[in-house]
């Protein structure tokens, strides 16, 4: 079996469709599925099911995945072994929270990619259970979370730093200018997250515990429309601080005093240990723990768009 046709396969799994495998390996679709076609030849079974322009794992094909995966990487680090200087390069695929992306990740990204040209980064957006369950799988490389700690033992975790959480409105809102307490929640509508994003969970979590139930919740999928209805006064928002400092010193939103429990999370990279760590993960994990977590502006942004699939 060719290397190169074992690599089409495990990144087409990865990223569920042919396409987005072709763009991150630098081939044309019809090369990755010629790829395919000659692997399912050579074993004489479909590895592929194929629903529309997505892909899923036959039985044949899950059975080949774990050893696909490890021939490729003993491949990549084989060429590393010998390559001077010793550089990363090849596919890396990161699952991460989109409020890290934007607001702690920009300068890191931008000098990562410039550090590894070789490596093609891919990030990609989701809950914090997906990406566990994909780091299973293999569908992910890393993933970066924000939870309170990760008890997994499956798991590789480093430590990024705290991340603290807000409630933020307007600052014309009737709780702009006093405490807000648990039972002030009660009659007010809160503008969150969609559902499966921890720190939404550990909010709900917290006022069910109270007994406490507001009056109504709108679940967004990105924080900037959160942002524009907030500044409007539609509501209530519940973020990471690090989301809403631009706004706290644009004074186009107020901080709101909570008076309850606490809440804090963690910034965590994570790795499946039962998983291949190849050259360019390694690679990330490492510069992750060499970079000044907290020091990145606040207003920082993703400006690496162009290398970044």
């Amino acid at each position: 079996m060719e290397i190169r046709n074992l690599r089409s396969f495990a990144v087409a799994v990865r990223l569920e469709r042919f396409a987005r495998a072709a763009e991150i390996l630098g081939y044309t679709p019809s090369t990755i599925t010629a790829h395919i076609q000659a692997l399912e030849a050579e074993l004489g079974a479909f590895l592929f099911f194929r629903e529309g322009g997505v892909v899923r794992l036959t039985p044949e094909g899950e059975k080949l995945l774990p050893f696909a995966e490890q021939m490729v990487a003993l491949a990549e680090q084989a060429g590393e072994a010998v390559r001077s200087p010793r550089v990363p390069c090849g596919p890396l695929l990161v699952g991460a929270a989109e409020t890290l992306v934007d607001h702690r990740l920009g300068g890191f990204l931008e000098g990562f990619c410039r550090r590894y040209p070789d490596v093609s980064l891919s990030l990609c957006y989701g809950s914090c259970n997906e990406f566990r369950s994909a780091l299973r799988r293999g569908t992910l490389d890393l993933a970066l979370l924000l939870d309170r700690s990760s008890e997994d033992p499956d798991l590789e975790v480093l430590d990024l730093g705290e991340e603290p959480l807000a409630f933020a409105a307007a600052p014309d809102h009737p709780l702009a200018s006093g405490p807000l307490t648990p039972p002030g929640l009660e009659e007010q509508t809160l503008i969150l997250t969609e559902a499966g994003c921890y720190y939404r969970g550990h909010l709900e979590g917290v006022l069910e515990a109270l007994g406490v139930h507001p009056r109504a919740v709108l679940s967004l999928g990105q924080t900037a429309p959160i942002l524009q209805l907030v500044r409007a006064g539609g509501g209530i928002t519940f973020l990471p601080r690090v989301a809403l400092a631009g706004d706290f010193e644009a004074g186009t939103l107020t901080e709101l005093a909570w008076e309850g429990p606490e809440f804090s999370l963690h910034a965590l990279l994570t790795r499946c240990r039962l998983r291949p760590f190849g050259g360019p993960a390694r690679a990330f994990w490492e510069a992750m723990e060499e970079h000044p977590w907290q020091e990145e502006a606040p207003e920082a942004s993703l400006s690496v768009s162009d290398k970044i699939q």
